[in-house]
């Protein structure tokens, strides 16, 4: 999906699943509003080099969110999202949800010139904390720039 408006918001139900070849959940905001991803259910992208969950936004705010109990992954990111607009990127995963890369990263983050935040819900720990404006760790595969 894409959109050269404002806002562009994806949000699947709980219990559906989204299956992919190379993108899951694909988003492009080339508008002047937010982009918000809400993975409710699982999203799978199974060709070879491909994201659960692939976004770019040009506009303000990037969202991206997997609840309870959804499973988002790709045969090589989970979740590939790049914020080249003017606001925060930020990606939560719930407490029982799962988010996970075969050959890259579980979550591969860009946010320029924005902040990156991954978090995670109340009673679970992220799996990485960047050290610095570039971070990865193993547990998680997490990849972060910021400006």
């Amino acid at each position: 999906m894409r959109t050269a408006g404002t806002n562009l918001t994806v949000t699947t139900g709980a219990g559906t699943t989204v299956i992919g070849a190379y993108i899951g959940i694909g988003g492009r905001n080339f508008g002047t509003g937010a982009l918000t991803i809400t993975a409710n259910g699982d999203v799978t992208a199974t060709g070879a080099g491909s994201s659960g969950i692939s976004v770019t936004n040009y506009g303000t705010n990037l969202s991206v969110t997997v609840g309870a109990g959804a499973t988002v992954s790709g045969s090589a990111d989970g979740i590939n999202a790049n914020n080249l607009g003017t606001g925060a990127l930020a990606i939560t995963v719930a407490a029982t949800g799962t988010v996970s890369g075969t050959s890259g990263f579980g979550i591969r983050a860009l946010g320029r010139p924005a902040t990156v935040t991954v978090a995670a819900a109340p009673g679970r720990s992220p799996a990485a904390t960047p050290a610095s404006p570039r971070f990865r760790s193993a547990a998680a595969r997490c990849l972060s720039t910021a400006a």
